[in-house]
């Protein structure tokens, strides 16, 4: 029987920023079509794994925020308690356009979201989305929960967002955000005793063994390992990425 070719996929890794949990998705090149460009194609995964996030450019440093979904109904059980509303918004005329009052649902500050100005149409249905542009534009990080059968608005403010961020750093977090395609990364040897802690003989020892994937081939001085990145322990593809 002919084997049909699987289609290609992209993993998606992301590190949350407040609990600092790493996770990793698989998602079908098909579905991330939909959007055209890097940014896009990782606004739509957190959308639909239901994390917040506030992503600017993934090819630098700490652009890229994200926060998993436990940590956000743990935010909303909290807040829960404190009686305040998630999120309102208003309409200022004039040549002010249009500005929301947004609550942070961690730390449960009020701020006045300013908009671009625009004039404002009564019968525009689109302003969920409206508000969604305005909080990312000033650097603020939105999602829906769905929690106990119903779906809330969870915003998190820019305050809060550098907070977790410097956790990142301290935790040594270059890139909390990541798609790769799945092709594979072969590495060397000496690339796999640093990310293993090992030394080179160890590392030998796990090929000879079979514990890791790898293949054998010519280079300078004769034959030498290429190892399976994938076939590595979960914390060492991490680290790899990581020095990315």
């Amino acid at each position: 029987m002919k084997k049909t070719k699987s289609e290609p996929k992209i993993a998606v890794r992301a590190v949350c920023a407040h609990c600092l949990k790493r996770h990793t998705f698989e998602y079908p090149e098909s579905v991330l079509d939909l959007s055209s460009n890097k940014i896009e194609k990782a606004a739509l995964i957190m959308d639909i794994e239901g994390w917040a996030h506030s992503i600017y450019d993934l090819d630098i440093g700490y652009a890229a925020y994200v926060s998993c979904p436990d940590c956000l109904i743990n935010d909303l059980e909290t807040h829960g308690r404190s009686g305040l509303p998630t999120a309102k918004g208003y309409r200022e005329h004039g040549n002010f356009g249009i500005a929301f009052i947004a609550l942070c649902t961690r730390c449960l500050t009020v701020k006045s979201v300013p908009g671009p100005n625009m004039e404002y149409d009564e019968h525009d249905e689109d302003e969920e989305m409206r508000f969604r542009n305005m909080l990312r534009a000033a650097g603020w990080a939105f999602t829906s929960v769905r929690h106990k059968g119903a779906i809330h608005p969870h915003t998190l403010c820019p305050d809060c967002i550098r907070t977790d961020m410097g956790k990142l750093r301290a935790a040594g977090v270059a890139h909390p955000l990541t798609l790769d395609n799945q092709e594979e990364i072969w590495l060397s040897a000496v690339e796999v005793s640093d990310l293993l802690c090992v030394s080179r003989q160890a590392v030998a020892k796990l090929c000879t063994k079979n514990k890791i994937t790898f293949k054998v081939v010519n280079g300078n001085g004769g034959k030498q390992y290429r190892i399976l990145l994938s076939s590595l322990p979960a914390q060492a593809q991490d680290k790899y990425r990581d020095q990315r």
